[in-house]
């Protein structure tokens, strides 16, 4: 119900998380942050597992006869992560009416 079609020919969701945050000057600033393509394609997949560690994402074990993505943080091969790794800052644009 919530897909859009990809430019690659998959539907995946584009749900946005909004952060509303006071300024100085008594305005709101607004932060809007999604999870990236490939972080939604890897969940979609089956490949994240159940991590021990709840500030953690993981792959999970391959199944015989099975290969799955690699992913490297700082130029080495990780089976754990940080979900950081698949935030992306969205920029609004509004105009002016």
């Amino acid at each position: 119900m919530y897909k859009v079609e990809h430019p690659s020919g998959y539907f995946v969701t584009k749900f946005i998380t909004v952060v509303v945050k006071p300024t100085e000057v008594g305005d709101c600033e607004l932060q809007c942050f999604m999870v990236s393509d490939m972080g939604q394609a890897l969940e979609r997949d089956g490949v994240l597992g159940e991590s021990d560690n709840r500030s953690e994402l993981c792959l999970r074990k391959p199944n015989k006869h099975e290969l799955l993505p690699t992913v490297y943080m700082e130029s080495k091969e990780a089976t754990t992560f940080d979900p950081a790794f698949f935030i992306v800052n969205v920029i609004l644009h509004f105009k002016d009416s």
